[in-house]
């Protein structure tokens, strides 16, 4: 009974470690989140205020539960953008029905362009991916960069807009600027992300992702671009 007690004991303090630990971290990026809000004159709140998550982008479908803890948002040099702290959360479930959950925590920059356009994503490339590609059965859209195809998996609801917006340009740029990036576009909405990065670096992403913006060939805005 000692030892069951002991190990009982042990597991309580690990526990409660864990769930301070939590708090503390969470109070360290809303601490974090208000600086770099204070410091780009944007606005700082609590939870999902813009109802992000209810955008049509493929990133907030992912997971079986998804929510936004922290959000940045306004006016950047022009540009109407959120800076946010996004966590999508499995569940898996074992052959006895035990349920674990794993959360996937990531950084977004969602800006409000200019105009409207067709659904494009553009995220790293698996090497599961790579390999089906390689032998003619991936769905990916295809460039005549082989680099470019290695990296990254391209989809769109429309292959033309796809081969317009990500002319030899904006390979090189994705190539030197994006590669650990999920890229979205749906609407006038554009969705930046990576894994989740200190507070102290989300004003910088926030220029990554209106450079992006910035780069978009003109003949794709004149082609596709609605406005917004």
């Amino acid at each position: 009974m000692a030892g069951g007690g002991t190990i009982f004991v042990l597991f309580a303090l690990i526990a409660v470690g864990v769930l301070v630990y939590g708090i503390v971290r969470a109070a360290q990026r809303r601490d974090a989140a208000l600086a770099t809000a204070n410091g780009l004159g944007l606005q700082y709140a609590k939870g999902d205020p813009l109802d992000l998550v209810q955008l049509p982008h493929q990133l907030f479908r992912k997971g079986d539960r998804r929510r936004i803890d922290t959000t940045v948002h306004g006016s950047l040099r022009g540009r109407q953008l959120a800076l946010c702290d996004f966590v999508y959360t499995e569940v898996t479930r074992d052959a006895q029905g035990n349920t674990t959950n794993h959360d996937y925590r990531l950084s977004l920059c969602v800006v409000r362009m200019e105009h409207s356009m067709p659904w494009i994503e553009i995220t790293p490339e698996s090497l599961g991916r790579r390999f089906l590609n390689a032998i003619g059965v991936g769905n990916d859209v295809q460039f005549e960069s082989d680099e470019f195809n290695r990296e990254f998996k391209v989809l769109s609801a429309d292959r033309d807009f796809a081969f317009t917006l990500i002319d030899p340009g904006m390979i090189e740029w994705l190539l030197a600027r994006a590669r650990d990036c999920h890229l979205e576009i749906n609407g006038d909405r554009m969705v930046l992300a990576t894994r989740e990065m200190p507070w102290e670096q989300m004003g910088h992403f926030a220029e990554l992702a209106m450079e992006f913006e910035d780069r978009i060939p003109p003949l794709a805005e004149e082609r596709y671009g609605g406005v917004s």
